[in-house]
């Protein structure tokens, strides 16, 4: 079932991120449910980027903490997946955002802190092939 995109959103939403972080993909994963059209610009997470990666000045300038997925749309940035999943679908219940809340605290962050720690082992090209993740991309 796909959503209406809400009316603060102006497309394409532009997706800072990267498929080794799951903050990233749930993120996508939203952005496509909704039926939002996006581009993406591959910002590795900081311990899995690349010597010599160089971030684009964007991201530096409207990322508080440096770290993704943050979205730029009509102008406006915001970071942090929960507060971007919040933007995204604001009809949502305050008994499913507490719920989503809840499930983040119980493992969402021990799980997303062992992937981080696999892609930091492994090479990219490993890593992605091994790991069957997915990209979505819209054009």
């Amino acid at each position: 079932m796909r959503l209406d995109p809400p009316r603060s959103v102006t497309e394409p939403v532009t997706l800072f991120g990267h498929w080794i972080c799951p903050y990233s993909v749930r993120v996508e994963f939203a952005l496509s449910h909704l039926g939002i059209r996006y581009d993406l610009i591959e910002v590795p997470p900081t311990a899995a980027r690349p010597k010599g990666f160089v971030v684009p000045e964007e991201f530096v300038a409207h990322s508080p903490k440096g770290e993704i997925p943050m979205i730029r749309t009509g102008g406006r940035y915001l970071a942090d997946s929960l507060p971007i999943l919040d933007f995204l679908n604001p009809e949502e219940s305050p008994t499913a955002r507490a719920a989503a809340r809840w499930v983040e605290g119980l493992g969402f962050h021990h799980a997303a802190a062992r992937t981080c720690s696999v892609a930091r082992s492994t090479s990219t090209r490993t890593s992605c092939g091994a790991s069957g993740a997915m990209v979505l991309r819209t054009d």
